[in-house]
């Protein structure tokens, strides 16, 4: 399963990873696809979600969901990844990497998020 994302000539497929978890009610979501905003504030430009410290820190990306179509559009994506930390398998967790001859690229069941291959540019 993949998301492509597109722009022009150029475009995005999203990967997810497979470690990234599924979203519990704190996190309410996995993935939110919505139109980009601009705006004179943090929470205008949809940058943050207007709670402070004080606040529930859960993800309140819902109010963000405004129905408009993204086709032909900037969009943002906001993607969820988390995992459950086991501190008793901290020696088999820690994630390693490649060989410096080639891509750094990082695994092990603590390395969470999605892979994102640029397409035309």
């Amino acid at each position: 399963k993949y998301y492509r994302i597109r722009g022009g000539r150029r475009s995005y497929y999203l990967y997810p990873g497979p470690n990234d978890g599924v979203a519990d009610n704190y996190a309410h979501g996995d993935m939110w696809f919505l139109h980009w905003h601009d705006g004179p504030t943090n929470l205008a430009a949809e940058i943050d979600d207007g709670h402070n410290f004080f606040d529930p820190t859960d993800a309140d990306l819902d109010q963000f969901l405004t129905g408009e179509l993204l086709l032909n559009e900037d969009a943002v994506v906001w993607y969820h990844a988390s995992y459950t930390h086991d501190p008793v398998n901290e020696a088999d967790g820690a994630p390693t990497g490649a060989s410096h001859s080639g891509p750094r690229i990082l695994s092990g069941p603590e390395v969470v998020g999605p892979d994102l291959v640029p397409e035309g540019f």
